[in-house]
């Protein structure tokens, strides 16, 4: 609790102070910038899609699943000890590499989706610097731990305008999805 009063005392003395010395201070909100990028329906639409294709991929190894428990009932009858061994040990494989395909591809879409989390929000701390450099602003802060800006100090919306395609922001993309690694082992 004294750490958070501590951090917001001092934002409150940095702020303080850096308004003596600043000509210009403003506030933005950030994720309404982000919420605003050109790129966001994008990245939205490629998640959607890395989305599609991790699932078609559990459907298919759950179909397997299926499939094989679908054989071992309707054949448990005619089939001999050491065939029904055989595929209950099938099964038990095909459900544990389902729950590590399932494991994998959540951390992977996890990281993934956090990766481009950090391009939009670098995209808009790009358009907020060169906003603020265009118009001679000393200090931009964000509007989320400031307790009180005065009308005309929020610059979110003027930083929204400034995204329009003819002011492109360009950031580096995101590296390409990495295939999930099965953890299981490769021995037969």
């Amino acid at each position: 609790m004294k750490t958070r009063l501590y951090k917001v005392l001092s934002l409150g003395l940095l702020s303080l102070g850096t308004s003596v010395f600043a000509d210009t201070v403003a506030v933005v909100d950030l994720y309404k910038i982000v919420r605003n990028l050109p790129d966001l329906e994008r990245v939205q639409e490629e998640m959607q899609k890395e989305t599609s294709v991790a699932q078609g991929k559990l459907n298919n190894k759950k179909v397997q699943l299926d499939a094989k428990v679908q054989e071992f009932e309707s054949n448990k009858d005619t089939l001999s000890e050491q065939k029904m061994d055989k595929i209950r040990k099938e099964i038990t494989t095909l459900q544990r590499d389902l729950k590590y395909l399932e494991a994998d591809l959540r951390e992977d879409l996890a990281m993934r989706e956090q990766d481009q989390k950090n391009i939009l929000v670098k995209q808009a701390v790009v358009a907020v610097n060169q906003y603020a450099a265009a118009n001679k602003i000393d200090a931009v802060f964000s509007s989320d731990p400031v307790v009180y800006a005065a009308d005309g100090k929020d610059i979110t919306d003027a930083v929204i305008k400034s995204l329009a395609p003819s002011n492109a922001i360009v950031v580096a993309p995101a590296p390409a999805p990495v295939e999930p690694v099965s953890k299981k082992s490769s021995k037969k």
